[in-house]
């Protein structure tokens, strides 16, 4: 007998309705919403941006070849947290999961580490905002202590949406994202554009080594290189 056919049950939702009380449960966070808070937790665009150019330096054009079996691998890694979500709740994040699935123990252990590395992303995150971003903005001078004064403030404003206000703090992400669509899409499109005008593209440009020598180049390396190809994995 399910809890909705319980006569006690039952009895309870009337008496809430009575007083002007109705069982529901009010979903804020839409599908776009939920989704944004996923791609901007990855930050996508950040890695890239960030490792795209030791990709060409180490692997050269080719070795943009490796991300087809990244993303098999993230599929796989999806499928997994979509089991996960899909039967367990979602509050507790790892700590819940491994608990169920292995022991509290162990659950407890990838807990803090799982806690400890949230800690550190954001405020890595945040302090290269304050540290590169901020000073071009509002016009002060770079500086390390001007660098975490202003980590310090943005990570106070995100304590204070995530707690006051979620409507706020989802319209703001939602915003950030869409906006980061738009450019990454017009970017490319951009690109594409002026490489079609200049005759700059050719196909024989993706399977190019660039710079990098085609001689041993897939070797694995050695004990202080792990060759080019292999570092193009940072992609």
């Amino acid at each position: 007998m399910s809890l909705a056919d319980n006569p006690q049950n039952t009895s309870e939702d009337q008496t809430l309705q009575n007083f002007g009380y109705r069982q529901e449960y009010k979903r804020e966070l839409k599908r776009f919403a939920s989704f944004a808070v996923g791609f901007s937790f990855i930050s996508i665009t950040t890695g890239i941006f960030t490792t795209y150019g030791a990709v060409l330096n180490w692997g050269g054009p080719l070795g943009i070849w490796t991300w087809p079996i990244v993303i098999i691998g993230q599929v796989f890694v999806a499928l997994i947290f979509a089991s996960l979500a899909s039967r367990m709740p979602l509050a507790g994040y790892s700590y819940q999961w491994m608990s169920r699935l292995a022991n509290p123990k162990i659950g407890w252990l990838v807990g803090w580490v799982s806690f400890t590395f949230l800690i550190v992303d954001v405020v890595a995150v945040d302090y290269a905002v304050a540290a590169t971003v901020l000073p071009s903005l509002f016009n002060y001078t770079e500086s390390s202590l001007n660098a975490w004064l202003a980590t310090g403030i943005v990570i106070v404003i995100q304590m204070v949406l995530i707690i006051f206000s979620t409507f706020w703090s989802t319209r703001i992400n939602n915003t950030a994202v869409g906006t980061e669509i738009v450019g990454i899409v017009g970017l490319t499109l951009l690109l594409i554009i002026v490489g079609a005008i200049r005759s700059l593209l050719h196909a024989d440009h993706l399977f190019s080594t660039g710079i990098v020598s085609p001689t041993g180049y897939f070797n694995p390396g050695t004990l202080t290189s792990t060759g080019p190809f292999m570092l193009s994995f940072l992609l």
